[in-house]
């Protein structure tokens, strides 16, 4: 019970940070309760802070674990803390200070600093990374917060280093949207931006050139050179860094004139009202919208429009806006948000009678209706009698987070289909009952330099829906990924309604061809064999991501379509393949050294019958060794574990010394009778012979009515509980055994119950392993790991309900 007047806080904190009130490890919860509950298992239960650096009050956070909601962080009442940031991004300062921090170290400059500049209590302002040495310190900024061109004027000068000196290095965060000043004045920006993957926040680096069309990639991939950070876009010539193939980027005692000529760009526009001048005054992405949009000008390949403007939440006023030319017009009719550096260049001025808000922009898309209720004081003209109105209730039907139409495209999309009933939104040509022999390939334009992302995506949809001939299944996933990339890099929230169902539609076109052979009567051995080859080919060209795809496309076949002998027989290649892929993933130093505790830990525990006092000294030493190299903390199931082992070691010497000398045996006795040490039990699950069918089959039928009695007590088991309960009718069995038991336990269950396999858990109170094999091999729908993680306790709670009353 809390007590009275102690507020439950009820926020949804998503970071924390490790190491106490100052801490600077930052954490990231992910929503799944699985993935939660492993977090809070490595860490322990208060090893979260609200930290200081997070803008919070410094005090404990308990880690709430849940089913029907996101999992989140919660402060411990009394509640008194002012901290505002809460979600996913409220700690990307942390990370990308810590991704420079260790990428620094692996460049070899060891004596790195980071130190997070604050403002007023807020999230990180900025980061201030310095290394090198004493004599010459180096200095790396990273601006976080949004800054007026005035203040990012007053920082360079302030940033900039004396004569002899190194220069300062200069990127800016997700949300400075200050990078463009930077590309005007050096001729390209680093950016920052962080993506949440496998429960945490990555870090990328991207390279902004002056096309404005940003490349991303990782810290790994750019080194550090006397002019500064090179990515894989930017070369090194003697004038300075520059991105390839454009001219030399401007020294640092060029800086202050192209500064300055910035500002004078800016003040002749405020004077004069030319809309070629650079920004004064950065706008959020989407924050500003307009209408009835009717042309006022064109010069200098820019286009002036004479608007009604309205920033979300605010009011509405009269502006010219200044767009290139190259854009499509925007319809007096339809409503438009800024996208794509968009800013104010001049307020209006009292003297002049008429005078108007001047704003700019490089890109805008267009709402559909139901979107622009957002920009409620926003009223279109009237759309001609011919004009094609962006219907909200069908974008509503098209995608599941709809909110952009799309602009015309320059060809027009083919006509659907009439029988097309079931994707109503998938041109005909998409539409084929299935994949013709593989004789053509997608030749795809090629991108120009400064193409709009959504333009592309529409011109490599097109091309697939009006293929003329089916393409290699080598080329269409080449096709698809290159639209899944332009998806991601375009976002969902402005992804155009129509383009979410052809993209999906395609996507399912490529897995279903994975499964063909082009035959008819080819048998799933056959389709096992051409997958296999597929792969192999793969691998031997490095392309990770189509092996990936054709990994997934195997694991189908072996689960859902191959005889027993055949999966027997392929179960080696198959585990070839899983491990292939599992390498390929990069392995940080940080995960080498935990793996080597881990390691150490382990075999210490193997040999505890007979590991000496000598040996576990040893192993602790090189346990200590590895841990001062670490620059995070040690998962706390690790340091419990060598706490448990110097304790042991203690003990034997304080009984050695006891003693006389005499070592003591493993279990700390000094007369022997504990040389003898009882036949260890097999490990679960780890058998070497396979048994018969005429065997596994009334063991699945005992191991059924063990899980109807278990639904029925609402509760889960593990092997070793069915073994017990059995009475030692089950033996240790082979995983393949294991799992052919599973799936003739649910042979007889409806199409429409959930699996009573889903009864048996892990050791840890999660999905057994051999779960989703058991859904594969019974036809029911594929889950990923990460659907499965929230979709598991969901089945295990309606098994419950509905073995209640049986």
């Amino acid at each position: 019970m809390i007590p009275v007047g102690h507020e439950e806080d009820t926020r949804k904190v998503q970071t924390a940070v490790l190491g106490g009130p100052d801490g600077h490890h930052p954490l990231f919860l992910p929503f799944e309760k699985h993935a939660a509950d492993g977090l809070r298992k490595e860490h322990g239960p208060n090893a979260f802070t609200c930290g200081i650096l997070l803008g919070g009050c410094g005090k404990l956070l308990t880690l709430r674990a849940c089913d029907d909601k996101k999992s989140h962080f919660a402060h411990r009442p009394p509640v008194r803390c002012t901290r505002t940031a809460l979600g996913e991004d409220s700690a990307d300062h942390l990370y990308i200070g810590e991704a420079i921090g260790k990428w620094l170290r692996r460049q070899g400059r060891s004596n790195a600093s980071v130190q997070y500049v604050r403002q007023q209590g807020a999230r990180g302002d900025s980061i201030e990374v310095r290394f090198g040495p004493q004599k010459k310190r180096r200095l790396i900024h990273v601006q976080m917060a949004r800054r007026s061109f005035k203040d990012w004027q007053a920082d360079g000068e302030r940033l900039r280093a004396v004569a002899g000196k190194p220069s300062t290095v200069r990127m800016y965060g997700p949300e400075s949207q200050i990078a463009a000043f930077e590309v005007e004045a050096a001729g390209y920006a680093l950016r920052f931006a962080c993506v949440t993957e496998d429960g945490t926040r990555v870090v990328r680096v991207g390279t902004h050139p002056p096309d404005h069309q940003v490349r991303w990639t990782t810290l790994d991939q750019c080194r550090l050179v006397s002019a500064g950070v090179l990515t894989p876009w930017l070369e090194e010539t003697p004038q300075g860094i520059r991105p390839k193939g454009t001219r030399p980027a401007l020294r640092q005692e060029e800086r202050p004139a192209a500064e300055e000529r910035i500002a004078e760009s800016a003040r002749t526009a405020a004077g004069e009202g030319d809309p070629v001048a650079g920004p004064e005054l950065p706008l959020m992405t989407g924050s500003v919208a307009f209408t009835r949009a009717v042309l006022e000008s064109e010069e200098h390949g820019r286009r002036l429009y004479d608007v009604d403007a309205q920033p979300v939440g605010s009011a509405l006023f009269p502006a010219l806006l200044s767009l290139p030319a190259s854009l499509p017009a925007p319809k007096p009719h339809h409503v438009y948000a800024l996208i794509e550096r968009a800013a104010v260049l001049n307020g209006p001025q009292l003297a002049l009678p008429g005078s108007r808000w001047l704003l700019c922009a490089e890109g805008i898309v267009r709402l559909t209706p139901a979107k622009a209720v957002e920009w409620e004081l926003l009223t279109p003209q009237a759309p001609p009698s011919d004009a094609r109105p962006c219907d909200a209730g069908t974008a509503e039907q098209a995608a599941p987070s709809p909110g952009i139409c799309e602009q015309p495209p320059q060809t027009p999309v083919p006509p659907v289909a009439a029988d097309a009933v079931e994707s109503p939104d998938v041109p005909a040509a998409a539409q084929r009952p299935g994949p013709a022999p593989e004789v053509g390939a997608v030749e795809l334009p090629s991108e120009h330099p400064g193409e709009d992302p959504v333009e592309r995506l529409h011109v490599v949809l097109r091309h697939l829906d009006e293929g003329a001939a089916e393409p290699t299944t080598r080329a269409l996933h080449r096709a698809v990924q290159e639209a899944e990339d332009l998806a991601l890099l375009i976002g969902r929230r402005f992804l155009p309604a129509d383009l979410s169902p052809r993209l999906r539609h395609w996507r399912a076109v490529l897995r279903e061809r994975l499964e063909e052979t082009g035959q008819p009567d080819a048998s799933p051995r056959e389709v096992f064999d051409r997958l296999a080859d597929e792969f192999r080919a793969a691998r031997n060209a490095g392309d990770l991501v189509w092996a990936k795809r054709v990994r997934g496309a195997i694991g189908r076949v072996y689960a859902l379509r191959l005889s027993p002998q055949d999966r027997e027989d392929v179960t080696g290649v198959v585990r070839e393949f899983k491990q292939w892929v599992r390498d390929q993933k990069p392995v940080t130093p940080v995960d080498e050294s935990r793996k080597a505790l881990q390691r150490i830990l382990r075999d210490l525990g193997s040999r505890r019958s007979s590991v000496t006092a000598a040996e576990i000294e040893a192993a602790l030493a090189e346990a200590d060794r590895i841990r001062r190299g670490l620059d995070v903390p040690v998962p706390e199931s690790v340091t419990k574990g060598l706490k448990r082992w110097r304790g042991n070691l203690r003990h034997r010497q304080r009984v050695e010394k006891d003693n006389g000398g005499i070592r003591p045996d493993s279990n700390g006795r000094t007369d022997g009778s504990g040389d003898k040490v009882a036949e260890q039990a097999p490990v679960e699950g780890r058998s070497t012979a396979r048994l018969d069918a005429e065997t596994l089959a009334p063991l699945a039928a005992r191991v059924r009515t063990l899980l109807e009695d278990a639904a029925r007590s609402g509760t889960t088991v593990t092997w070793g509980d069915l073994r017990r309960r059995m009475g030692g009718e089950l033996p240790y069995l082979h995983p393949d055994d294991q799992g052919e038991i599973l799936v003739q336990v649910d042979l007889g269950t409806p199409a429409d119950e959930p699996l009573l396999a889903a009864l048996v858990a892990g050791a840890d109170l999660s999905p057994h392993s051999l779960y989703r094999h058991v859904r594969y091999s019974l036809g029911r729908e594929r889950m990923t790991e990460e659907s499965l993680a929230a979709e598991w306790p969901v089945e295990v709670l309606w098994l419950y309900q509905l073995w209640r009353h049986r």
